[in-house]
């Protein structure tokens, strides 16, 4: 998978609208490089099963979120995902911004199926 691939496809489709997020995996990092545009347009965030804990992961997100209101930011994490726990995103979302809830889920798989807190969250 190519980011700058999906980030241009994703621009393409999206249109001029105000948009809210749910990424999961890579696609954490594909909404980190949108956000980094600065176009303004997205409301509301959800970043599930993030896989990358790195400090340079970090300061990426770190750049991406600087004027993006943490109460409209969600993580969810399970806490036994196979490529980083909730403990370990915990942590490097507090190195990001300590303000960004991160929402623990009891499993040990990538897979994120939780819809209906999603739609909770997005209203």
């Amino acid at each position: 998978m190519s980011v700058k691939k999906e980030l241009e496809r994703i621009i393409s489709e999206a249109g001029s609208g105000e948009l809210n997020i749910v990424a999961k995996s890579v696609g954490t990092r594909v909404t980190m490089q949108f956000l980094l545009r600065k176009t303004n347009r997205v409301e509301k965030i959800i970043l599930c099963g993030i896989p990358t804990v790195s400090e340079e992961n970090a300061e990426v997100f770190r750049m991406a979120l600087e004027d993006f209101p943490a109460r409209n930011i969600v993580v969810f994490q399970n806490n036994k995902d196979p490529f980083a726990t909730s403990a370990e995103v915990k942590e490097f979302m507090g190195k990001v911004n300590p303000e960004i809830e991160v929402i623990e889920k009891p499993a040990g798989t990538h897979d994120y199926p939780y819809f209906e807190d999603f739609r909770t969250i997005l209203g």
